[in-house]
């Protein structure tokens, strides 16, 4: 399992629900290791070779512009060079993974900047059901979606004004993650890897001591 889409960068490996092996970067943006350093340091703590993964995974968004294409390309290239079965899901999807039945209906949150979020809405299920489209919202239209849970990165207080039962900081992803598919395998289909899900264009901003801001926002 392989995540450039969180704040902080994340590759974990798993077999049947128990986590082998996880990288974690200790911050996010160009001062985080790449996404094949991460996979390749998992691989080695759960002592294995990339050669010996029966699959790879990642997550293609919505995130950082520049995170999410190197993580897909990593991932693209395990699958191509190892003979391996690919897959990919969306950020919703991963955030929706980790909740238990009675936290649905559930809300998935990326902060879009701006005033704005990314959200979908989710049901219980195995794995969750989408219950809309992912959608570029202002928090005051969060509420109307009814969510009991709500989901997203970031600390242990939920976005101010958000309206919802409870609220679950997620961050980093890949090792809840990987350790949810390694019981529940996704469908393969590589091609995924090649669709990375943007919500908005990318809009770097180029500011005076500081790397560009190239979330999707």
């Amino acid at each position: 399992m392989l995540d450039a889409a969180a704040p902080r960068p994340s590759a974990a490996v798993a077999l049947a629900g128990e986590l082998l092996g996880v990288a974690e970067a200790a911050t996010g943006g160009p001062a985080a290791p790449a996404p094949a350093a991460l996979a390749a340091e998992a691989a080695g703590r759960a002592g294995l070779a990339p050669r010996d993964l029966g699959g790879v995974i990642a997550v293609r968004g919505p995130g950082s512009f520049t995170g999410l294409r190197v993580a897909l390309a990593s991932a693209w290239a395990l699958h191509q060079a190892l003979g391996i079965p690919a897959a990919a899901i969306t950020t919703f999807e991963a955030l929706a993974l980790q909740l238990p039945a009675e936290a649905f209906p559930a809300l998935a949150l990326i902060d879009a900047l701006r005033g704005e979020w990314f959200a979908q809405l989710f049901a219980a299920g195995a794995p969750p059901a989408p219950r809309d489209a992912p959608d570029r919202l202002p928090l005051a239209a969060l509420a109307a979606l009814g969510a009991r849970t709500a989901i997203g990165f970031g600390e242990s207080a939920p976005p101010s004004g958000l309206v919802a039962d409870r609220w679950v900081a997620a961050v980093p992803l890949a090792g809840p993650v990987a350790r949810w598919l390694s019981r529940h395998p996704p469908v393969w289909e590589p091609s995924l890897l090649l669709q990375p899900l943007y919500l908005r264009a990318p809009t770097p901003e180029v500011r005076l001591g500081a790397a560009p801001d190239d979330r999707l926002a």
